[in-house]
């Protein structure tokens, strides 16, 4: 769809593909498309990338031109000094307990270009703060970015995240209310897809925050390998993302039914905290997303 030679993108087949998977070079120009961060004319997508990223630039307080995407580490340190210290510390914590992959971009500690963008969020949305979790649903933005343009995908993953968090803000604001819906209407589908085994999980007295809360609040983005939560991320923000986050976890916990079926309390929450331990395929996922819209 955006390899074509119209002037404007068409948003509805660019949702189609995406939810069969964007390709690889697609998938930055995609994701800004579908959080409106750019617009649909093909001729001003580089113009408003440069424009994103002096913006960011500005409001990490480095005015002078940057020519090397290292020159942004401890700019927000720096600018906030003693602010915010609860968030930063909490922050500290959660980029440590990241897998040093998701740390690493070629060879290059990228540590640094997670703690700006989270620390910048907390500033621009203080009434929110950090939440943790978001830490993890920066990991597949920030690297989509970085194989596009390293010196760009700082102030790029900082604006798709930060639209993103727009369509979800009731999953992070007090309380987590947007969570707490999640949760029962996750269970309401669940009931009305499988009855057989809602009832199983109601009997083994498996509450739905056991293991779906972590789904909803990370984006799957612990459950999945990197590749696997790319294409995820292109079907959610292809369609309503509160919407497919439902949809998929129901399909995702029939997909393992049989086996569930079988299991007592403990093994059914340590089966379904540790999905990460299953090689699951590219055709697998794009499986459970086409189920997710049956």
């Amino acid at each position: 769809m955006l390899i074509s030679n119209d002037k404007y993108i068409n948003v509805h087949s660019l949702k189609n593909e995406g939810l069969f998977g964007f390709k690889n070079g697609e998938r930055p120009y995609a994701w800004r498309l579908l959080l409106n961060l750019q617009s649909l004319d093909r001729s001003s997508f580089l113009d408003a990338t440069n424009e994103k990223n002096k913006k960011y630039l500005f409001l990490l307080n480095l005015t002078e031109e940057i020519k090397d995407f290292r020159e942004t580490k401890n700019a927000m340190k720096l600018k906030l000094k003693d602010d915010y210290r609860n968030d930063l510390h909490q922050i500290d914590i959660d980029l440590k307990r990241l897998k040093k992959q998701y740390r690493m971009f070629k060879e290059e500690d990228i540590t640094f270009m997670y703690e700006n963008i989270l620390l910048l969020f907390v500033e621009e949305w203080p009434w929110v703060g950090y939440v943790q979790g978001m830490s993890d649903i920066l990991v597949p933005i920030l690297h989509v970015f970085c194989e596009e343009n390293i010196n760009t995908a700082e102030s790029s993953a900082f604006f798709v995240f930060a639209n993103l968090f727009k369509l979800l803000y009731y999953n992070y604001s007090e309380r987590q209310p947007g969570i707490i819906e999640f949760l029962d209407k996750f269970s309401s589908l669940l009931k009305e897809k499988d009855d057989v085994l809602y009832n199983h999980l109601k009997k083994e007295k498996v509450m739905e925050h056991f293991y779906a809360f972590r789904w909803a609040n990370c984006l799957f983005t612990r459950e999945f390998s990197l590749e696997n939560i790319f294409i995820l991320f292109d079907a959610m923000l292809s369609s309503d993302v509160n919407l497919f986050l439902r949809k998929f976890s129901v399909a995702l916990i029939i997909h393992f039914r049989e086996k569930l079926l079988s299991l007592d309390f403990n093994s059914i929450v340590l089966f379904l905290q540790e999905l990460d331990k299953i090689d699951f395929k590219r055709e697998q996922i794009l499986l459970l997303i086409k189920e997710s819209f049956k």
